[in-house]
C-alpha cells in the first residue's frame, strides 16, 4: 500500500517544478520525523527485547525504501536529491537519524554491503560517471594504495596524492575546498568524474551542526568508502 501511494505521490511530483518538489520531501521528512516520534513512545509500552525487534524491523522497512528512492531519484537526473537521499540511507543503518550526522569512528561499522548497493546504483544511471568504484579509480591514478578500513587518513597526513584526487573530482578549486551548494548539480555533463556521492553529513569535530557538512570530511568518507570496492 506505502509503495502504491508513494508511485501515485511520483506521478504528481514530476508535474511540479524543482523548487516545490524539494520543499515537499522537506514537508515528508517532517512527517516521518513525527511519526517516528510516535513510534517510539509506543515502543515504551514494550518490554525491552520486543521494543527492540520492532525498532529493527522499522529501520529495516525504512532502508528499503530510501533504496526505491534513491534509485527514483537516479533514474531520473536528479543528482542533487539522490544525493541527499544517499546520506539517509547511511543515517538510517547507523541508527543516527535522529541526530543527522555521524562521526568517522560510526561510518567503520556501515557494511561494505551497503556501500557496494549504493555504489552499483550510482554506476549504473550516471553510466559509470559517479560512484565510489570511480572515485576509487580516480584516487589510485596518484596513490599507490588506500589505507586500511580501520585506519581513518588524519588531515595532517595527507599527501599531494589527496589533494591532487579532490582536485580531479571537482571538490578543491585553486586551492579552496568548495561548499555543498557549490558542487555540480545542473550540466552535470560538465562535472568531473568521481564527482559524486558526497552528501553525507560527517563530523570530526563532536557533532556540531556547523562543521558536519564540509566536503573535506566527505573526502575522508569517500576514501574509507572506497575501501569496500574490489576492483
Amino acid at each position: 500500500m506505502f509503495t502504491l501511494e508513494l508511485n501515485q505521490t511520483r506521478k504528481m511530483l514530476i508535474k511540479l517544478d524543482k523548487k516545490t518538489q524539494f520543499n515537499f520531501w522537506i514537508l515528508i521528512a517532517l512527517i516521518l520525523g513525527f511519526s517516528g516520534l510516535l513510534l517510539g513512545i509506543s515502543l515504551k509500552t514494550l518490554p525491552a527485547e520486543n521494543a527492540s525487534l520492532v525498532r529493527s524491523e522499522a529501520r529495516k522497512q525504512i532502508k528499503n525504501q530510501l533504496y526505491q528512492e534513491l534509485e527514483y531519484w537516479l533514474k531520473r537526473k536528479e543528482w542533487k536529491l539522490a544525493d541527499l537521499i544517499t546520506g539517509k540511507i547511511l543515517l538510517n543503518i547507523l541508527d543516527r537519524t535522529k541526530k543527522g550526522w555521524f562521526d568517522i569512528e560510526a561510518q567503520q561499522q556501515i557494511p561494505c554491503q551497503d556501500i557496494n548497493k549504493i555504489d552499483k546504483l550510482w554506476l549504473k544511471y550516471s553510466e559509470n560517471r559517479f560512484g565510489f568504484s570511480v572515485q576509487k579509480q580516480v584516487f589510485l591514478k596518484h596513490n599507490k594504495n588506500l589505507q586500511g578500513y580501520n585506519e581513518p587518513i588524519k588531515f595532517e597526513n595527507w599527501t599531494d596524492g589527496h589533494e591532487q584526487f579532490a582536485r580531479d573530482v571537482g571538490w578543491l578549486k585553486e586551492g579552496r575546498w568548495l561548499k555543498y551548494s557549490e558542487l555540480v548539480w545542473n550540466n552535470i555533463e560538465n562535472a568531473p568524474k568521481g564527482h559524486l556521492p558526497i552528501g553525507v553529513r560527517v563530523c570530526t569535530f563532536g557533532g556540531n551542526p556547523q562543521l558536519c557538512w564540509g566536503i573535506r570530511t566527505g573526502l575522508r568518507f569517500s576514501l574509507l568508502s572506497q575501501q569496500c570496492i574490489i576492483n
